[in-house]
């Protein structure tokens, strides 16, 4: 990125029409909203924010990375025979479609996790090498991928993945379990309205 002709320019100076970046994207809008509430600093602290924003959301894919990879560690042996479930549950289970499926649910959340990791990771390094007077620029000529939606991709197939395991592990209690598990999320999306 070259710089936009406002380097060193306090707030006081610097003319919003002037910037490159979209104002309607949603680094555009922060940055804008930088130089309105810290008129001393706006570009650092912009810079800072978004080395902050790809920090968190690659550490929450490397947990989930890390999830999904333990997961994937498991093996047929360390479930309850198709036997015994189908004995307990009163009622045939294909245990070959659920296997199959935990391991694909987890293997897809580790690969959203992995990719998550490498673009908060690429991100922190591109805001983290171009000094803060640019960081107008930088937005604007950032193309590389958004993070959250591989995050989020991962944290939806991993909990399909937890539901599969929960059905391999336990007997009558996956149904507790999943019971649960939908309460709290239910509790939890209906906590935002």
């Amino acid at each position: 990125p070259q710089d936009n002709g406002q380097a060193g320019a306090s707030a006081s100076q610097i003319d919003a029409s002037q910037l490159v970046s979209d104002e309607n994207s949603y680094w555009g809008k922060r940055l804008r909203k930088f130089i309105e509430h810290h008129p001393e600093e706006p570009f650092e602290k912009c810079k800072e924010a978004l080395m902050n924003d790809s920090a968190a959301w690659g550490v929450f894919a490397a947990l989930l990375m890390t999830v999904g990879a333990a997961a994937l560690s498991l093996g047929r042996g360390d479930f309850i025979d198709q036997e015994e479930l189908e004995a307990a549950r009163q009622a045939t289970f294909n245990y070959d479609l659920v296997s199959y499926q935990y391991v694909g649910y987890n293997t897809l959340a580790f690969s959203c996790s992995f990719v998550a990791v490498i673009i908060g990771t690429q991100q922190y390094s591109y805001f983290n090498n171009i000094p803060a007077e640019m960081v107008d620029v930088a937005i604007k000529e950032n193309v590389q991928l958004a993070v959250a939606p591989f995050v989020y991709a991962a944290v939806v197939l991993q909990g399909a993945g937890l539901a599969m395991g929960i059905n391999l592990l336990y007997y009558n209690e996956a149904y507790v379990c999943g019971t649960i598990a939908c309460v709290a999320f239910l509790v939890i999306i209906l906590a935002k309205w």
